[in-house]
This record gives C-alpha cells, sequence and structure tokens, in this order.
C-alpha cells in the first residue's frame, strides 16, 4: 500500500517477513508488531505461507498507544508474541457479535492489549535487577509450559526446570511476565480450551482432559472464572460451524 490506509493499522507478525520499514528492505522476525499511523506507505511480503493478527482503528488509539510509552511507525520486537494473537482472536470475536456494549468491550479489549505490549517491551526497565540469564532462563520455561500445557505442572517442577526455587520463581516470573507461573498456566490452558469449543465439537470433558485438567467441575469452575461464561455457553456463542 503506496500511500497507506486512511486509519490506523496494528500488524503482528507471526512468521519472518520481507518487510520496508522507512524506505529500507529489512526481514522482521516472528512476534514484531507496529502501529501504522493514517496514510503511511505499508509493504511486506513472505515468499512460503505465513500469518498476521491485524486491526484498524481510529485515531483515538494514538494517544492511548502513546501513553503507555510506544510509538506508531515503529517497530517492536517481542520474545513470545502469542498473547496478541489471543487478544486479537477475543477483539474480533466481540466486534462480529451481535451483543450489547460489543464496542465499548472492544476499546478495553484494545486498551488491555496495548498495556500489555508496553509491559512486555518495557519490562527491562521496569525490572533492571533481572539480569539477561534470568530473562533467557524465563522464557525457556514459558515456551515449555506454553508447548506442554496438557502436562501436569506445579511450581516445583517449573523451578526445577530451571534450576530456581519456588519461591524465587514466583517472585521473578510475577515481575517479568506481570502474571503468576501458575495463572499463566490456566490463562494458556483456557486460550487453547476456548479455540476448541468454538472450532470443534469434542466433548466438554475431552477438551478439559486434552488441555491438562483432570477434574471436570475444576475446568468449568477455573473457564467460567477467566471467561466470565461457562465452556457450554462459550461454545454457544463462538462457534464456528
Amino acid at each position: 500500500m503506496p500511500y497507506g490506509m486512511p486509519i490506523y493499522t496494528f500488524l503482528h507478525f507471526l512468521s519472518n517477513f520481507d518487510f520496508l520499514y522507512h524506505g529500507e528492505k529489512i526481514i522482521v522476525p516472528k512476534f514484531s508488531f507496529i502501529l501504522f499511523d493514517e496514510h503511511t506507505p505499508q509493504w511486506f511480503h513472505s515468499a512460503i505461507p505465513s500469518r498476521h493478527d491485524w486491526f484498524h482503528a481510529t485515531s483515538e488509539i494514538r494517544q492511548i498507544y502513546e501513553s503507555v510509552g510506544l510509538q506508531t511507525n515503529r517497530l517492536y520486537h517481542l520474545t513470545d508474541g502469542r498473547f496478541i494473537t489471543n487478544l486479537t482472536f477475543e477483539i474480533e470475536a466481540e466486534y462480529y457479535s451481535n451483543r450489547k456494549y460489543k464496542m465499548e468491550l472492544c476499546d478495553l479489549k484494545v486498551q488491555e492489549l496495548l498495556i500489555f505490549l508496553s509491559r512486555n517491551i518495557h519490562s527491562d526497565e521496569i525490572n533492571p535487577l533481572i539480569n539477561q540469564a534470568t530473562v533467557v532462563a524465563l522464557t525457556k520455561l514459558r515456551t515449555t509450559i506454553t508447548e506442554q500445557y496438557f502436562k501436569h505442572w506445579d511450581i516445583k517442577t517449573m523451578a526445577s526446570l530451571i534450576n530456581f526455587s519456588p519461591s524465587y520463581l514466583h517472585k521473578v516470573y510475577h515481575s517479568y511476565f506481570g502474571i503468576s507461573p501458575y495463572n499463566d498456566l490456566i490463562l494458556i490452558r483456557i486460550q487453547h480450551a476456548k479455540n476448541l469449543l468454538s472450532e470443534t465439537q469434542l466433548p466438554i470433558v475431552k477438551i478439559a482432559s486434552d488441555v491438562g485438567y483432570n477434574n471436570l467441575n475444576h475446568f468449568i469452575r477455573q473457564f467460567k472464572s477467566f471467561t466470565g461464561v461457562s465452556p457450554s455457553l462459550y461454545r454457544k456463542m463462538y462457534y464456528k460451524k
């Protein structure tokens, strides 16, 4: 788009892309994101099948974006940007729903996304005592949990994986990611459950088991606690026929 768009455009890349950045062609790594101003030229390309998250926004987004310390038309890189995919999915689902106050909720979810982006980008400034070795260890642990969310996890098992004490892990994990290790695991499991509920007809008891719960009632309670609705109601709301 040589002349850009008449609205703001948010992009999050889920794989490597060729990208035109301030007139120079560069390779953008996965989990990079950018918010384009109105009428800013945009060009990106991938020679292989690839995916990216995106949404358009009105000019009000700029004030929020800058208020959390981010700059428009600037590329940022994250270690793990999968939370962006989860939140943009929720924004899209809400936007295309027929529920009351959907636009108000979309606005709140966009604000939530921008705050999480800022926390991740500025985590080194916020947490100066967390050195690079600790960041690497935390990222390794979170990647493992994200990929093996269906396994049995407790704080001791998590801590032993990267040779931390449980109390130290809880402290630095929450400080760096803004969430406790256990609640992060729950969010990851719940997101996978939401995907299965909206995209498959698997029984709820099977979904609970597949995402790491051996007690159906416990799964239902946690799902409702984190989403505000039961798994069965969520399926009725979002199932893609």
